[in-house]
């Protein structure tokens, strides 16, 4: 059973460490939101799929954001009991720094493996429905995304489409009109009809029936206009297949076992975000110790220079480690390694050095 200093202590922690975690999620998803709604705007994506990304994405956010919201709390929970001279008073009762890293460690633990699972399971999973998605929006968006009564740019601006009328399900068109560069020539093409298809091998076709092909600038000597009963346009190449998937929606069993230095440095990175959380949350414990005169916010500064550092040393090491310019066995583990040095020297400083050669008489 815990004592009553331990609920309490994780209990505000706990409940800072919440709020921290409901305003960064807030900020990070919004900033996704607002981004999407552009998408949206401009045609670039189907509006139907934004909310769909959004709660794909924030499973993504979670990860990185659970660490600064677990350092922050630990920070802040332990920089107003110091400010309030509970500490102090802790202090004066026998409770050490011991006591506080094992209520620290009652949230950090269980979090740790949570973090772990969905690192490398939930997010490689939620990445490939993601890619998924929008990989259908794209082969869909010629169609899906048109409106009728409304021109819109495809192929980078080299084709314009407008329709007059969409059916229900966005299969067919009625009355099409298409503006497009072949081979540096103006073409233009109309239809009463236009459908949908999917070849053999996967590509999706638009078919124009019933129409007319004007192809280059009238008064002109090479202006030609050609009726035809069908005309096929390609709008976008076959289905991308699991080979051609995105470093992170690669399954973490495939990565195990890959000796490419990019998936390798994927591996480590999803192992490594757990380990970030972790030593995070132990290296807050002697940042979070301030002089109860400069407040709970006296080592804010500090403490963020301290996670920059460490999140820019991981990435760092992960861009080297995919370039094969840092060997897979010093990778990302050295960067823990000096962090979790680093929090041992902050610690000492608290303590004193004697505690090295005898921790039971202040670490308690």
């Amino acid at each position: 059973m815990f004592s009553v200093i331990e609920r309490y202590i994780s209990r505000e922690i706990f409940q800072t460490l919440m709020g921290v975690l409901v305003v960064l999620l807030l900020i990070f998803v919004s900033n996704r939101l607002v981004r999407y709604l552009a998408d949206a705007a401009s045609g670039d994506i189907p509006s139907e799929i934004i909310f769909t990304l959004l709660g794909l994405k924030a499973i993504k956010y979670f990860i990185f954001v659970v660490p600064l919201a677990m350092f922050l709390a630990v920070l802040l929970s332990l920089g107003r009991m110091y400010r309030d001279s509970e500490m102090a008073a802790l202090a004066s009762c026998g409770v050490g720094v011991g006591k506080i890293y094992k209520t620290v460690l009652i949230i950090a633990i269980p979090g740790m493996i949570l973090l772990a699972w969905i690192s490398l399971k939930v997010v490689p999973l939620t990445a490939q429905i993601e890619y998924k998605i929008i990989q259908n929006a794209e082969e869909d968006l010629e169609v899906t995304g048109i409106s009728a009564g409304r021109f819109r740019e495809t192929s980078g601006g080299k084709r314009i489409i407008y329709v007059e009328s969409v059916s229900k399900d966005k299969t067919s068109t009625k009355n099409v009109f298409i503006h497009a560069k072949i081979n540096k020539r103006s073409v233009v093409f109309s239809a009463a009809v236009g459908r949908i298809e999917t070849n053999e091998i996967g590509e999706r076709l638009l078919i124009l029936e019933d129409g007319y092909r004007y192809d280059g600038e009238p008064g002109k000597a090479d202006y030609r206009m050609t009726r035809y009963k069908e005309h096929a346009f390609k709008l976008v190449s076959k289905l991308r297949n699991d080979k051609d998937l995105k470093q992170d929606a690669i399954p973490t069993s495939v990565l195990w076992n890959s000796k490419k230095p990019q998936e390798i440095a994927e591996l480590q990175w999803r192992i490594s975000l757990p380990i970030f959380y972790f030593l995070l949350a132990l290296s807050a414990i002697p940042i979070g110790r301030v002089n109860p005169r400069k407040g709970r916010y006296g080592k804010l500064i500090f403490a963020m220079l301290f996670y920059i550092m460490y999140f820019i040393l991981l990435n760092t090491s992960k861009v080297l480690l995919g370039q094969n310019t840092l060997s897979p066995y010093v990778g990302l583990w050295w960067v823990h390694i000096v962090m979790f040095g680093s929090s041992l020297l902050l610690l000492s400083k608290q303590l004193g050095f004697k505690w090295v050669f005898n921790p039971s008489s202040r670490f308690r």
